[in-house]
């Protein structure tokens, strides 16, 4: 052990070079690596206000029709302003603008 101790030594001085780019290779992938899930959850968290901004804005899912019955008596404007009433006390917080108004 005591002669293959100073034949160790001199060959990792000699090799000093390689030993400083395999050092600082494991800082860069540990570097990387702790990055990852970060760089995921922002991702994720891009694309979703993307889908929200871009194409629930331009599509929306949901509609209110009045088929067969007549909006301009008084009777379809009453149905008409219950209907936004409701609207407005459940998802006006959320409604954008209205089509067909």
């Amino acid at each position: 052990m005591g002669s293959i101790l100073p034949f160790v030594l001199r060959r990792s001085m000699a090799g000093r070079g390689l030993l400083a780019v395999m050092a600082l290779g494991v800082i860069v992938a540990a570097t990387l690596l702790a990055s990852a899930p970060i760089y995921a959850r922002a991702m994720a968290d891009m694309g979703l206000t993307f889908v929200i901004r871009d194409e629930l804005s331009d599509s929306p899912g949901s509609s209110i029709e009045f088929p067969g019955i007549a909006l301009r008596t008084a009777e379809g404007e009453a149905l008409r302003a219950a209907v936004e009433q409701r609207i407005d006390e459940r998802w006006g917080w959320f409604r954008g603008r209205r089509h067909g108004t």
